[in-house]
């Protein structure tokens, strides 16, 4: 819950905070809510900040308190649990150095920063010529409102061993009853199906 980290300065169980819920905040966009003090909201790991926000306190440590209204029982201080702008790369910084065998993480990196090419040259003997080229199809999706690139796809892909061969990629509803049909299908015709999800708690998430 993104806030103002003043509001919960002496939060615990039995003194809690009372913030109100000013609104939520979609995924991958841009949000228009503005929060005042004493207020909150809802976002999904991985969301942009509300203006007014200066610090998000995990779902855990919240609860109901009526309608429009949740209990704050642990403090954050400015900055907690925000990644800023360019933290994980800055401009101009060299991502991956020349010469460096591509690992399946080193992969999501280059497709989240939107490097959908590169060039790689076999590891022994001399380079190929010319190059050999590898791409991934990526959905780029608003990168000037907020929004980011699908890592799901190349990261996991790349980790299945060489002599597999790895099939397209499906995304699949957040729903207990229809993902766990779509996973006894893709059983039926492959040896393995790896999973690629969330993390933490959002609103949109389904318990069965």
């Amino acid at each position: 819950m993104p806030l103002c980290a003043a509001d919960t300065f002496g939060a615990s169980d039995s003194i809690p905070a009372f913030l109100d819920v000013a609104g939520t905040v979609s995924m991958g966009m841009l949000s228009g809510i503005t929060l005042g003090r004493n207020q909150a909201a809802a976002i999904p790991t991985g969301g942009f900040l509300p203006q007014g926000a200066n610090a998000v306190v995990m779902v855990e440590y919240t609860s109901k308190a009526g309608e429009g209204a949740i209990e704050v029982s642990r403090p954050v201080t400015m900055g907690e649990n925000v990644l800023g702008k360019a933290e994980d790369v800055a401009m101009g910084e060299i991502v991956i150095p020349a010469g460096k065998r591509l690992l399946p993480q080193d992969i999501g990196l280059l497709a989240g920063l939107g490097i959908l090419q590169i060039t790689v040259y076999r590891r022994r003997g001399r380079p190929s010529s010319p190059p050999e080229m590898k791409s991934y199809r990526l959905p780029l999706i608003h990168r000037r409102d907020g929004s980011g690139i699908s890592i799901r796809t190349p990261s996991p892909r790349s980790s299945v061993p060489r002599a597999a061969r790895p099939r397209d990629s499906q995304s699949w509803p957040d729903d207990p009853v229809l993902l766990r049909s779509a996973i006894e299908k893709a059983l039926a015709s492959a040896d393995v199906v790896v999973l690629s999800g969330g993390s933490s708690v959002g609103e949109r998430d389904q318990h069965g």
